[in-house]
């Protein structure tokens, strides 16, 4: 299928452009922070200025191997206001169906994906569970399970700021 290289770009709207592309993140981390850190040079010389003023970032990209034809993926996402008073604010199942390459949370994930956040819109009083992969039995199933740990006081809470699992 589909796997992950990783590309360093500079600059932004008219004058973005990928500069080079690698096969692992940290080959890319290494070029990106030396290209951010490198100054102009004219004839051995060395200018006060950068030689990518907006510097350099990693990008991951999707590389699609020869004669993979076009597909779509579904994402099912389940999110949820937790609460500090034990009140939870479920939402309703959200199906995606997007083409691999466009999709924005990229290919779904087999085992569901979890994240918890307390933001300032909650003013520290909950937080928003999410839940996402490409099953809806499994994401339903990780979202209440995580929805009970909480409840019992096992999992999020005031004391995260975030958790990613």
């Amino acid at each position: 299928m589909l796997k992950s290289i990783f590309a360093v770009s500079s600059g932004s709207y008219s004058d973005y452009r990928v500069l080079a592309v690698f096969e692992t993140k940290k080959d890319a981390e290494i070029w990106a922070k030396e290209l951010t850190e490198a100054k102009v040079s004219y004839d051995g010389v060395e200018a006060d200025y950068p030689l990518l003023p907006e510097g350099a970032q990693v990008e991951e990209m999707l590389l699609v191997p020869k004669g993979v034809a076009p597909y779509k993926v579904t994402h099912y996402e389940l999110r949820a206001e937790l609460w500090d008073n034990g009140k939870v604010d479920e939402q309703d199942l959200q199906v995606n169906v997007e083409y691999a390459i466009t999709s924005y949370e990229g290919i779904p994930p087999t085992r569901p994906r979890v994240r918890y956040i307390r933001a300032p819109c909650h003013e520290n009083k909950g937080g928003r569970l999410e839940s996402h992969g490409d099953s809806e039995k499994k994401v339903r199933k990780v979202f209440s399970e995580k929805v009970a740990m909480w409840k019992a006081g096992q999992w999020g809470g005031p004391k995260h700021k975030e958790i990613n699992e």
